[in-house]
């Protein structure tokens, strides 16, 4: 019995020993997750200014091939004895530029045309209060989701439609 006790008493000792060191080293890991995390904020940030540089270095470059190319083609072209016209015709002057676009008008909808997807789909998103998922559209136009996608999309980018969450939508 009192065997059992002392074995008892050196395994609880044990036991807290490997529970100090096991928290110390959740501490040493926890620091090491910290220092790794800004060593990586860091090279991020290295990173983009390398890039800035880089962009500055190549559009320098691009100028000075721009410069040696003109200096290389005035170098090329060897004189030539050219002759004299009697008269030259006055140089013709460039067309106007043409006029920036107009908006293009909306379509008349003829009578008894099918609705478009876009217009199903804006119908069913405006008619609901609190909003509209994928798979209500699914169910409710017969349309597959990747024709749902697109379409919301478009209607997001054409400012109908706004997003409440993920995958659910609703009239701006």
């Amino acid at each position: 019995m009192k065997q059992l006790k002392k074995d008892i008493q050196a395994l609880s000792k044990i036991l807290r020993q490997l529970t100090k060191k096991t928290e110390s080293m959740g501490k040493k890991l926890a620091k090491l997750e910290i220092a790794e995390a800004k060593k990586l904020k860091a090279k991020a940030a290295a990173k983009k200014t390398v890039k800035k540089v880089a962009k500055k270095k190549t559009v320098k470059k691009a100028a000075s091939k721009k410069v040696a190319k003109k200096k290389i083609t005035k170098k090329a072209a060897p004189k030539k004895a050219v002759k004299k016209k009697a008269a030259r015709k006055p140089a013709k002057k460039a067309a106007p530029k043409k006029a920036a676009r107009k908006p293009a008008k909306k379509a008349v909808k003829k009578k008894g045309a099918k609705p478009t997807a876009i217009e199903i789909v804006s119908k069913i998103i405006n008619s609901s209060k609190k909003g509209v998922n994928m798979d209500q559209l699914k169910a409710k136009t017969g349309f597959d989701s990747k024709k749902i996608y697109n379409v919301v999309n478009r209607l997001k980018v054409q400012g109908k439609i706004k997003s409440i969450g993920q995958g659910i939508y609703t009239k701006k």
